[in-house]
């Protein structure tokens, strides 16, 4: 199954259950009548991300991945789906229009590896299918009964336990158990959700869930210290760092986003922009290409805050894109040669 996520990438949230074996800025409701995914994020998380799948499955990156994923029919490695179509008929969830959205609570210091997620996700599904599935692919879990609520437990590759639920029938939580019970108890409306969060509540209040992704973190602790960037030609001061905040959406091909850190320090923060201006001078050096998206992407800072707004033609990044793809086919080419050579 390790493979098969690879190969489903496009599809990763639903496989990452599987495998492991509205325009409003407003809490409550969006104006579609989907929920608020961020209303059934427990409290105290350190990073909140909110992802529009079904923005996502309406890229023409999307449909170029499942056009790849199609012409991988009965390779050895898709043990459990023969291809995209077989994906849908199995689970009964077709990507381009089942998937609506994704929430995920990060906690504990980021800048380790032992944090706990919450994690919900809006879409359509048949419970009876991804249960057969889950159970044919996992050796060993175990079910308990909370509340009204089966919770489906096993262990990850790190043998921790992880688990997930069936929240209703449009939703799935999962998760650590303690994580997925408090998703279920917010569910029923019991207990407190990120957006009582009086820190980061005023971000989560500017979440659009329009955009194709959303995120607040507390800056890491570890990145506000010196040592951190021992070794590093460009030293920066982020000891007052406290929140990073960003938004990026696709609109008209499009890729447009706003970034803002969070640090009360008026003479830091313009001496980090002045360095990453003067990166980004370096970087142009690169060719014309990049030249033109680094000139598309524009720092400013204040007393309060750093903000990096950017808004690129999704026609230059292709571009870009072939390049980097024709100079690692000229290099595989030529390492081949050399290599052939030598014999």
């Amino acid at each position: 199954m390790k493979k098969l996520t690879t190969k489903l990438s496009v599809l990763f949230i639903l496989i990452f259950f599987l495998i492991f074996s509205g325009c409003g800025k407003k809490t409550g409701t969006i104006s579609n009548g989907k929920t608020n995914l961020l209303s059934l994020i427990p409290e105290n998380a350190s990073g909140i991300f909110s992802i529009n799948l079904e923005k996502i499955t309406k890229l023409e990156n999307f449909n170029e991945i499942v056009d790849k994923i199609d012409k991988k029919e009965k390779k050895p490695s898709l043990k459990t789906f023969k291809n995209y179509q077989d994906f849908i008929e199995k689970t009964g969830i077709d990507p381009k229009k089942d998937l609506y959205s994704i929430a995920l609570g990060l906690y504990g210091d980021i800048g380790k590896k032992n944090i706990d997620i919450a994690l919900v996700i809006n879409l359509n599904y048949n419970e009876n299918k991804i249960v057969d599935i889950f159970k044919k692919e996992t050796k060993s879990y175990n079910e308990e009964k909370f509340k009204k609520h089966v919770i489906y437990k096993f262990l990850d590759k790190k043998n921790k336990e992880m688990c997930f639920s069936f929240i209703n029938n449009r939703i799935i939580g999962f998760g650590t158990t303690t994580k997925v019970k408090q998703i279920i108890d917010l569910f029923e409306g019991n207990g407190k959700s990120i957006l009582t969060d009086e820190k980061k509540k005023p971000y989560l209040n500017d979440f659009n869930p329009e955009s194709v992704l959303s995120f607040v973190f507390d800056f890491p602790e570890k990145a506000k210290k010196s040592e951190a960037q021992q070794g590093s030609p460009f030293k920066m001061d982020f000891s007052k760092a406290e929140i990073l905040w960003g938004e990026v959406d696709f609109e008209e091909n499009i890729w447009s986003g706003e970034i803002k850190l969070v640090s009360h320090d008026e003479e830091a923060n313009k001496q980090i922009v002045n360095m990453l201006n003067g990166i980004k001078g370096m970087g142009a050096m690169a060719g014309p290409e990049i030249a033109e998206i680094l000139n598309k992407i524009n720092l400013s800072s204040s007393a309060d805050n750093i903000e990096l707004t950017f808004s690129i033609p999704n026609e230059l990044l292709k571009k870009i894109q072939k390049k980097a793809e024709e100079k690692v086919k000229k290099f595989t080419t030529s390492e081949k040669a050399e290599e052939s050579s030598d014999l």
